[in-house]
């Protein structure tokens, strides 16, 4: 039996490998991976360097000449120099960073600073004199790797002896009126910080209907008269220079919302009559003998206590008001004026005289009859 098995196995076997001579079961055969030679890599042996320009360095006593002159007490000159810095880093390619020469040199405007620096071209030229006359010339390099600061005295030489290039290029990157994405990164905080004051004030305007007790937050009261006051809106054009193209849109927008809306806003509650508490708010007024008064009232007839943290009064106070226009008042609009009649506290259960404390004054409508 054991030699019929042995006989079985040695026939299975014989025909496995007649199956696979004539290709009835695939036989993968791994490829051996060619060896492949490294070609010798060519080499340049030959290096530029370009860490610096042609030239020479800069003395000790060159530099020492540079500090004698930019350094003069009476006359400093760092200040010449520092508004060219970004022109002089664009014209060698080189990376801006400010302060690497120092701190940068701001302007009130963009008008203020056109007209300093062309002034200053006469200084500048004075500043190229007194350089060469100590040695200072165009020999000394300026490194092409941009790490120079203002202690090397050829970029002084190169920004004074093209002053009119330098000039034209400054020049060329001043925003004009209205492009406000131009304006550097300080300005353009600002622009944003004052436009979200005037949208909040926008949509404060566009939503009054007469259902509320005040028109405007208070802290938008100046913004409110820039928009509807031609003189208030002329001594801001001026104050805020360059940045007033950015946003006189939205005044202008705040003007045509009031113009909606402002009207509807009007003294119709403060009706407590007191004559003795009306004189005292008329006195907190100066120049009230020059409007026309159309209501005066008190909010309530009872007294308003304000106390300290231990309970003791303080003063008490009612809320009055008075409406009037003033023919002096280019907006044309009236005016509700906020005053509380305040007394003081004497102790003893006492109180002191009342007196006037004026609160604010708001742009309102005018009585339709």
């Amino acid at each position: 039996m054991q030699k019929i098995l042995t006989i079985l196995f040695i026939v299975t076997l014989s025909l496995a490998a007649t199956a696979a001579v004539y290709g009835q079961f695939p036989i993968s055969i791994p490829k051996i991976p060619k060896i492949r030679k490294d070609r010798p890599s060519s080499s340049n042996t030959s290096s530029s360097d370009d860490s610096s320009s042609d030239g020479e360095q800069y003395t000790y006593e060159q530099n020492q000449a540079l500090n004698r002159i930019v350094n003069d007490p009476d006359h400093p000159k760092k200040w010449l120099v520092l508004p060219y810095m970004e022109c002089f880093d664009k014209r060698h390619n080189f990376q801006h960073n400010q302060y690497k020469y120092g701190q940068e040199r701001r302007f009130k405007s963009n008008k203020e600073k056109v007209d300093t620096l062309t002034r200053e071209q006469a200084d500048l030229a004075q500043l190229e004199r007194d350089l060469r006359a100590n040695g200072i010339s165009e020999r000394i390099r300026i490194s092409s790797d941009g790490m120079d600061d203002l202690r090397n005295p050829a970029i002084w030489l190169e920004i004074a002896s093209r002053r009119q290039e330098y000039l034209q290029c400054v020049v060329a990157g001043v925003p004009k009126a209205g492009e406000c994405g131009k304006l550097d990164d300080i300005a353009k905080t600002r622009v944003d910080t004052y436009k979200e004051d005037l949208d909040a004030l926008l949509k404060e305007a566009k939503s009054f209907n007469g259902d509320r007790g005040w028109y405007s937050s208070r802290y938008r009261e100046d913004w409110l008269l820039a928009a509807i006051s031609p003189s208030k809106r002329q001594k801001l054009a001026t104050e805020y220079g360059d940045l007033y193209p950015c946003i006189s849109g939205l005044l202008d927008e705040i003007q045509a919302a009031a113009k909606q809306t402002l009207p509807k806003y009007t003294l119709y509650s403060y009706n407590v009559r007191n004559p003795a508490a009306e004189r005292v708010l008329r006195s907190a007024i100066s120049d009230l003998n020059l409007a026309k008064v159309f209501k005066i009232g008190l909010l309530e007839s009872s007294w308003l206590m304000e106390k300290n943290s231990i309970g003791i009064p303080i003063n008490r106070f009612k809320h009055g008001a008075i409406w009037v226009k003033y023919p002096s008042v280019d907006h044309g609009y009236c005016q509700i004026l906020w005053i509380n009649i305040v007394q003081e506290y004497a102790g003893g259960g006492t109180w002191g005289s009342p007196y006037g404390n004026f609160i604010r004054n708001e742009p309102a409508g005018c009585p339709t009859k």
